[in-house]
């Protein structure tokens, strides 16, 4: 019941409540569809020729598809499965997949923690502005 309480205290519905409930929720959205994009335009092609690889050295009948067979062609050098060079059971690499060499880009929503956090101060000005003026009405 003391939770309730604090949120009543806290939460007013004034305007920079909701501004910095907005913002961060516009805030993830985007980050997850730039994520998403990220993922389905590098990183997928990869994965699904790890996997293919993966079932291919267990002995799986694998079907090759027109997704992964540019990208076996790029790094294996042939896109035929009975001439993949390997070494001790490993696949031999001619180029390195670079998706894998560095990290996942920054975010451009870096601001938005400062956003979050500018309007929240300016909030607790309004409020404590809102409360001396009705205080000195006493």
């Amino acid at each position: 019941m003391e939770i309730a309480k604090v949120w009543n205290i806290i939460w007013h519905n004034e305007f920079f409540h909701w501004a910095v409930a907005f913002v961060l929720i516009v805030a993830i959205i985007v980050e997850l569809c730039t994520l998403w994009q990220y993922w389905l335009s590098e990183c997928g092609t990869t994965q699904a020729a790890i996997k293919f690889l993966n079932n291919f050295k267990k002995g799986k009948n694998v079907k090759l598809s027109n997704k992964v067979r540019p990208w076996l062609k790029d790094h294996l050098g042939t896109d035929d499965s009975s001439r993949f060079r390997q070494q001790d059971g490993n696949f031999i690499l001619i180029k390195y997949p670079s998706v894998l060499a560095h990290p996942i880009p920054r975010s451009s929503l870096r601001f938005v923690t400062t956003l979050c956090t500018a309007i929240g101060l300016l909030g607790t000005f309004y409020g404590i502005q809102r409360c001396t003026k009705t205080s000195s009405n006493w």
